[in-house]
């Protein structure tokens, strides 16, 4: 399952900017995890051709324009109040304090540009993954996250310490699936939930006592869920042939991945302060990124926005006032919304001084498909103001 080889003319680079000859590597066949020790380190070698870690549903939604204001929710109801805005789930590390506050001058400028903003807030990092948003600890979440890309494949560990396995369990590549359990649900019962939908057994897991808030997602891979619950307790739990089985959470997790070597070269700067420890290996026009979860979300992130500009439009481009653009503002800033929108057609804004302090208050936006004028027409109404444009500058006045 697993090969020593030498590859003299492959060069490995580190994201530190350093660089050292690569006398020999491992070499993988399958997926395959590597053991050391008590599961002191998983590394995970992903197929391309199930490289994105993120549904493109979630994508869509987490690219669209978004702003609020949050001032002194509990992190509970904030993360909340986000998803209900933006349609997007998301799951809470258990080992937070949910009822610290939180205060958020403007969350954005996209969906997840607000989550990311949100958990900074209190000193937590976010990280879309399947189809929702995992918030925690730094150091949790981008291990759970790299498990959890581990488990899309269905990545198994050795049965021999030190050595590499390549069984692929029988939930890899499984569709996602609706799951949801109500308010108060213990870790038990939410196992028992997802073990149903794998058709597996969980007798032999045992989780602490605890009450959960609700869950409910309408398409989510059950090995997701299953790697959540566990990470919790800081166990890992696969389905091996039809039972759930449960061992401790390694401490170290790496996921390798192939990408195009110019979309990594121009985010090395950024993947280095994301991932000091992450590497890099160039092969011609590809590069292997190993590393976790949080650098990998960069990488596919840049490369799935770079994809949306790139596509081809029918006809002449359209103009700014032609675009139109999906919103969910909640407590936005009336200044920042319009800031944002005339940004987004190239104008000019230029707010009148009579309109300085109502150009502030708050507004609460939610449309679909609407073009940028009528977007900025309806955010001056909000605040009793009156949007006028002429000579590429959208003025803001009173009535």
């Amino acid at each position: 399952m697993i090969e020593l080889v030498s590859r003299p003319r492959v060069r490995r680079e580190w994201l530190r900017g350093g660089r050292n000859p690569l006398v020999a590597t491992l070499r993988l066949r399958a997926v395959a995890i590597i053991r050391l020790g008590l599961l002191a380190m998983v590394f995970v070698q992903v197929d391309p051709a199930g490289a994105q870690s993120v549904s493109t549903s979630l994508e869509r939604r987490l690219a669209a324009a978004h702003q609020s204001r949050f001032s002194g929710q509990s992190l509970r109801a904030t993360l909340q109040t986000l998803s209900q805005a933006t349609n997007v789930d998301h799951w809470l590390d258990r080992r937070v304090d949910p009822e610290q506050k939180v205060a958020v001058a403007a969350a954005g400028p996209t969906v997840e540009g607000a989550f990311a903003s949100v958990a900074e807030s209190v000193g937590l990092s976010s990280l879309p993954i399947d189809n929702l948003v995992l918030v925690g600890r730094r150091e949790w979440v981008d291990r759970t996250g790299a498990l959890i890309m581990a488990a899309a494949v269905g990545a198994a560990p050795g049965e021999i310490e030190g050595r590499a396995g390549a069984a692929v369990s029988m939930a890899a590549g499984a569709p996602p699936q609706s799951i949801a359990w109500p308010f108060l649900t213990t870790p038990a019962e939410a196992l028992q939930t997802v073990a149903e939908k794998m058709n597996a057994s969980a007798d032999g897991v045992d989780l602490p006592h605890d009450l959960w808030p609700a869950f409910e997602n309408d398409a989510i891979r059950p090995a997701t869920v299953l790697t959540l619950i566990g990470a919790e307790f800081d166990q890992w739990l696969r389905r091996v042939d039809a039972a759930i089985g449960a061992e401790p959470m390694p401490e170290h997790v790496a996921v390798e991945q192939a990408y195009p070597a110019a979309a990594v070269e121009k985010l090395r700067d950024q993947l280095r302060r994301v991932d000091p420890e992450a590497t890099i290996q160039v092969r011609q026009t590809k590069a292997d990124v190993r590393g976790g979860a949080l650098v990998h979300r960069e990488i596919q992130r840049s490369i799935y926005r770079s994809k949306q500009r790139r596509r081809p439009v029918a006809g002449p481009p359209p103009t700014p006032s032609q675009k139109r653009f999906t919103i969910n503002w909640q407590n936005a800033p009336a200044d920042k919304a319009l800031a944002s929108l005339t940004g987004a057609g190239g104008w000019t804004l230029s707010v009148q001084p009579e309109a300085q302090e109502a150009v502030t208050r708050l507004i609460n936006l939610q449309a679909d498909e609407l073009p940028l004028d009528e977007l900025i027409q309806q955010v001056a109404r909000q605040v009793g103001l009156r949007a006028t444009f002429r000579d590429d500058t959208w003025w803001i006045e009173t009535p």
